[in-house]
C-alpha cells in the first residue's frame, strides 16, 4: 500500500528539468490534473489583532494573523513576508512551522513604531516569491490598516502661567 504523500514525491521527483514529465505534453497534462488535488493551499484570515489596538507613535506593535491551510497534504516551512503598505518595503520574513492539511497556526511579529505616525498599515503576504504550488494564489494577501497616534504634546511657558491676585499672600488662596 503506498500513501498518497510516496505517489505525490514520486510524481513530483520525476518532474523533468523543462518541467515536464518524460517530455510528453499528454503525460504532462495528466500528472498537473492529479497533482492540482493535492497541492496545500495556504490562506489567510482576513482577520487580523494588533497589540495595542491603538498604537502610539514609539509603541512595540504586535501584529497576529492566521495562516490556514485548506488543501489535501500538509505544507512545511512556508514563508510569510510583511511590507510596508505605503512604499511595499519588506518590514518581516517569517518562516511558519509544519501546517498539516486542515490545519492552520497563528503567526505573530512584533513592529518597532519609533518615528511612524498618521495612517499607515502592512500588507502580509504568503509565498511571497510564489516558491509554493497551490491550488488557489487569489488568498494570499491581507492589508492592514493602522493609525499610530503622536504622544500628547504640552508645552508650558511662564507667560501662561497666572494667578489670581497677581501676587498671593502666604496661606492665602489663589487661582492659577
Amino acid at each position: 500500500h503506498i500513501s498518497v504523500n510516496d505517489t505525490l514525491q514520486y510524481l513530483l521527483n520525476a518532474q523533468q528539468v523543462d518541467g515536464s514529465w518524460e517530455g510528453n505534453p499528454y503525460i504532462t497534462a495528466r500528472v498537473l490534473k492529479a497533482l492540482a488535488q493535492y497541492l496545500p493551499n495556504l490562506s489567510l484570515d482576513p482577520i487580523v489583532t494588533l497589540d495595542p489596538q491603538q498604537p502610539v507613535i514609539g509603541d512595540m506593535l504586535t501584529v497576529t494573523f492566521r495562516v490556514i491551510n485548506d488543501g489535501y497534504v500538509s505544507m512545511d516551512g512556508a514563508v510569510v513576508g510583511v511590507y510596508d503598505r505605503l512604499d511595499a518595503h519588506q518590514l518581516h520574513l517569517l518562516t511558519l512551522p509544519a501546517i498539516p492539511a486542515g490545519g492552520s497556526v497563528d503567526a505573530v511579529f512584533s513592529l518597532d513604531l519609533a518615528g511612524i505616525s498618521g495612517s499607515w498599515g502592512v500588507e502580509i503576504r504568503l509565498d511571497p516569491e510564489d516558491q509554493v504550488r497551490e491550488n488557489d494564489e487569489t488568498d494570499n494577501t491581507v492589508s492592514q490598516a493602522i493609525y499610530v497616534q503622536t504622544r500628547p504634546d504640552l508645552t508650558l511657558f511662564s507667560v501662561d502661567i497666572r494667578t489670581i491676585p497677581t501676587y498671593p499672600e502666604p496661606n492665602q488662596p489663589f487661582t492659577l
